[in-house]
């Protein structure tokens, strides 16, 4: 019995502390059609990547706007949601939308509704990147200079917008890259560290990363390093949207450490029984 109860212990320690961890999943989107983990996907789609496993899987199909559209920014919301922006004018969801807004789309109920205007910007403008908080605010880029109320930003900066004020403050400058890049991917994650990719070959927080590449920054310490190397994908690519999955490295909540325990209290029954 004493080897029983030792072998439990050592069971819920392993699944406490997460061991072996599992890097994080994660949902991108490419200009042009890419192959990834065995799967072919157009610029339209969306697709989660694992790279433990190496498997790429279809999230979101392009059929489903009323016309091929190439996905410029995308956010994977835990929800089930999903925030997307286009290149050019489309329909998703009975909502007609343009470049520069940002919908929000239900999967499930097949429904858009708009949650950014790009009547926001002072002119047309493309957006590269977007990520909503939890507080409401925005995360994003653009494809070139723009302004939102009066402030301006770059193509390498991220901006926090606050829809309550209508207004925007610089969440990521520019200036720490090494030659001004242009950012086309970026969400944050859980660790509050910046996913991100640029258009072409760039330094950051004391990494040399190509276009393609995915990093993660730690904009604390001005740290940043290789999240995906995009020798992983076909060709010469440049990421259009990346999301990394929440939780999927987490430690298991209390109520599956506790399924679990009652599982290795059944197994220590059992093994009573059989000794009588």
């Amino acid at each position: 019995m004493k080897a029983m109860q030792l072998f439990a212990c050592v069971m819920v320690v392993a699944i406490a502390s997460g061991v072996p961890p599992a890097q994080a999943s994660f949902v991108l989107s490419t200009e042009g059609t890419s192959t990834l983990g065995g799967l072919q996907f157009h610029d339209g789609d969306l697709v989660e990547y694992n790279p433990d496993t190496d498997v790429a899987t279809m999230i979101f199909s392009e059929s489903l706007f009323s016309n091929d559209e190439e996905i410029t920014a995308a956010h994977v919301l835990d929800d089930g949601t999903i925030l997307i922006s286009t290149r050019g004018s489309a329909r998703l969801g009975g909502l007609n939308f343009r470049s520069g807004d940002i919908v929000r789309y239900d999967p499930i109920l097949d429904s858009a509704t708009l949650l950014f205007d790009h009547d926001l910007f002072d002119d047309d403008e493309r957006i590269d990147a977007a990520y909503l908080m939890d507080n409401g605010h925005i995360i994003l880029s653009t494809s070139g200079w723009a302004k939102i109320d009066g402030t301006w930003f770059e193509d390498g900066d991220l901006v926090e917008f606050d829809p309550n004020s209508e207004t925007v403050s610089i969440f990521l400058d520019e200036d720490l890259f090494a030659s001004g890049a242009d950012i086309d991917a970026a969400s944050i994650m859980d660790n509050g560290h910046v996913l991100l990719s640029t258009t072409r070959s760039e330094r950051l927080g004391g990494l040399q990363f190509s276009k393609g590449d995915l990093i993660e920054y730690d904009r604390i310490n001005d740290v940043a390093t290789l999240y995906f190397d995009d020798a992983n994908m076909d060709g010469d690519r440049q990421l259009n949207a990346a999301t990394a999955m929440r939780g999927a490295d987490a430690v298991p909540e209390p109520a599956s450490l506790v399924l679990v325990g009652l599982g290795l209290v059944g197994m220590g029954v059992a093994w009573r029984r059989q000794k009588k």
